[in-house]
């Protein structure tokens, strides 16, 4: 083994150590008796997720991309699959605030294994994975939002521009016209008769 792989070995047994001491700390601690037992369950299935998902991804380099070729690609193709090992636990039962283990549990159970994780976050060893293996973040930044650890510099998202809001308020009403209206003659005129003269026709001639 080259000193790469020892000390990609080296990592993943530190942060399955500290995954352990976590689900140890969850076991100490008589509150879990009140918690629902559902609840604890999708803590241990998202705990050992995210050592499996580790030592995956760390094991397993992403390959670089193969250039795209339309020509080539078949007509159908079926959608990958994702390892048992892979899949992601049902998001329903776990909380979504920052550091919900910490609001589950009294600070003092999980204060070894946080000091832990921000040792081994802090490591040079851990630095260059990540930035040989961006990916790795997907597993450290879960981990760090559930025991409220700061995220270090490799582990920070760029930020994203905000999008423009849409406005949804109705166009302004078109400016009126001020073209001359035509005027109707006042008074009207009064009805005409068929077959009657009245004065004002050429063809009139009074008999007074």
């Amino acid at each position: 083994m080259t000193a790469e792989n020892n000390d990609i070995a080296a990592l993943i047994g530190r942060l399955s150590a500290i995954l352990m001491s976590v689900r140890l700390a969850i076991g100490a601690d008589h509150s879990w008796r009140r918690l629902p037992p559902a609840l604890l369950a999708a803590i241990f299935v998202r705990i050992k997720h995210y050592a499996v998902r580790f030592r995956v991804m760390a094991t397993q380099p992403l390959s670089p991309a193969a250039p795209r070729c339309p020509a080539s690609r078949p007509a159908t193709t079926t959608p990958p699959t994702t390892p048992p090992a892979m899949r992601q636990p049902a998001r329903s039962l776990i909380p979504s605030r920052r550091g919900w283990l910490r609001h589950l549990l009294p600070t003092h159970y999980l204060a070894p294994p946080r000091a832990a994780m921000i040792a081994l976050l802090a490591s040079p060893e851990m630095g260059a994975l990540i930035n040989s293996n961006p990916r790795i973040g997907r597993v450290l930044r879960p981990l760090c939002h559930m025991l409220a650890i700061p995220r270090p510099a490799e582990l920070r998202l760029p930020s994203r521009s905000p999008t423009p809001k849409r406005s949804r308020r109705k166009p302004p009403p078109a400016p009126p016209s001020f073209a001359p209206s035509p005027i109707a003659p006042w008074p009207p005129p009064r009805p005409r008769l068929p077959n009657h003269l009245y004065r004002d026709d050429p063809d009139y001639v009074s008999n007074f």
